[in-house]
């Protein structure tokens, strides 16, 4: 039985990772959701006794419960609104398959890690270069791709995701890990990661990267090396100065202000108007799952807690604060801090401002794999991260 709990964990997690990161956007079922029955039965075998696998999945099973209590109040449920609230399950069992799979077998997960990163740094690079097949396999619009064909400063790299703010998020989580870990180069990694963020032009991705770098690398090198510290203060100066000369198109807007006062910002004040409007009635439960948002208000959603209020009220809200917060206090054990974990966290606060995050399914799972690693990576002792 372990050795088939071993096998079934480690494929669904290399699975995962492969899928989430170098495959393109497809609508039919994906491989990863064929294994994710058994991941979640081996999880449940495995970890049935552990205290923070129960506390957790008591937060899953709320967050779950008040997902299809709104759709049920809300004209009764559906097969699309089930299998759309089971992404709670999903995310939780790959958390759980990860962490087994980095305790049992850390070397295979490293690599198939690194494989997924680097993979998706090539796809970058090619779209960067121009090569018209890469651009077109990965495009999820024609306008997009067309950009990156006619003009480098004004295209935004989408790599192999819908849109370039899900690639910067994703390539910000994983400069955040590697600068917090124990990889070969990790510098470097980080830096391509850190490239590829400039390249997709998303501002608020952008402003939450080099903030959560920032703060994370003198927190560290006060405590250990002050004369570090300051070099390390004045390259992020330099670094600055230098972004703010490369013009950009949409990026350099944050330098000259004009983001601040863009249409995208006042758009999305008028979503969260609406929002608050569309929910005059039902404030608790909201409206349940949405097919449609140009449908039902006229716009689109870019803001995670517009989104969560719209379709699940204050409850859901509240729920997904818990959840925030639970995950932030795994991040603090015995007086020692997971930097990793805690910037992981901030990222995906930050850009749910401008941006679906926690319930956007492409950006969860490379979440719920980085976020799990780099609790096991601060945390090396396994009673210090769960409670046997």
């Amino acid at each position: 039985m372990d050795r088939l709990i071993k096998y079934v964990l480690t494929t669904y997690v290399a699975v995962v990772i492969l899928n989430a990161l170098l495959l393109p956007p497809v609508n039919v079922i994906s491989l990863d959701n064929l294994i994710f029955p058994l991941a979640g039965i081996a999880v449940v075998i495995t970890f049935f006794r552990n205290k923070t696998f129960l506390i957790s999945a008591a937060i899953i099973g709320a967050l779950l419960t008040s997902n299809l209590l709104s759709n049920y109040i809300n004209d009764g449920l559906t097969l699309t609104e089930i299998a759309w609230t089971t992404r709670w399950l999903k995310l939780f069992a790959i958390g759980w398959s990860t962490y087994y799979v980095f305790r049992n077998n850390r070397q295979f997960f490293d690599g198939v890690l690194l494989i997924g990163f680097l993979g998706m740094v090539v796809i970058n690079a090619l779209q960067l270069m121009g090569v018209s097949s890469i651009i077109q396999l990965y495009a999820s619009r024609v306008e997009v791709g067309e950009s990156l064909l006619n003009s480098l400063v004004d295209g935004r790299l989408f790599g192999t995701f819908i849109n370039p703010n899900n690639n910067g998020l994703i390539m910000a989580m994983f400069g955040v890990y590697f600068f917090t870990s124990n990889f070969r180069w990790k510098l470097v990694l980080m830096s391509l990661a850190g490239g590829i963020v400039l390249m997709t032009q998303s501002r608020t991705v952008f402003l939450a990267f080099v903030s959560v770098i920032a703060l994370s690398g003198m927190y560290f090198l006060f405590k250990s090396n002050k004369k570090k510290f300051l070099m390390f203060l004045g390259g992020m100066v330099v670094l600055l100065l230098v972004l703010v000369q490369l013009k950009f198109s949409n990026l350099s807007s944050i330098f000259n202000g004009s983001a601040f006062y863009s249409n995208s910002i006042t758009t999305r004040y008028r979503v969260v108007e609406k929002t608050i409007e569309a929910n005059d009635a039902t404030p608790w439960l909201g409206q349940g799952k949405i097919n449609s948002f140009p449908e039902f208000f006229g716009d689109s959603i870019d803001d995670e807690y517009a989104y969560v209020y719209l379709e699940y009220g204050l409850i859901g809200l509240l729920l997904l604060g818990v959840l925030v917060v639970f995950l932030s206090i795994l991040s603090i054990r015995n007086n020692k801090v997971s930097l990793a974990a805690l910037g992981l966290i901030i990222l995906m606060l930050i850009c749910g401002l401008t941006n679906l995050s926690f319930s956007n399914m492409e950006i969860g799972p490379t979440f719920a794999v980085l976020l799990v690693a780099a609790y096991a990576l601060s945390f090396p002792e396994r009673e210090q991260v769960i409670d046997q």
